[in-house]
């Protein structure tokens, strides 16, 4: 994991001109508990790559 992290957080920063971990913040989640919000978490994935 260490290698991989290295390898993105170096080409992440090296087109953003950063200088800042890749993943700096603590993971997060949220339950999806009425009917449109696991629609809508599957869209904002799909819209938003890595």
């Amino acid at each position: 994991m260490r290698m991989l992290n290295q390898d993105i957080v170096t080409q992440a920063n090296k087109e953003d001109g950063c200088t800042r971990h890749f993943w700096e913040g603590r993971f997060k989640s949220q339950a999806l508990l009425d009917e449109p919000a696991p629609a809508a978490a599957m869209a904002y994935v799909d819209l938003n790559p890595i």
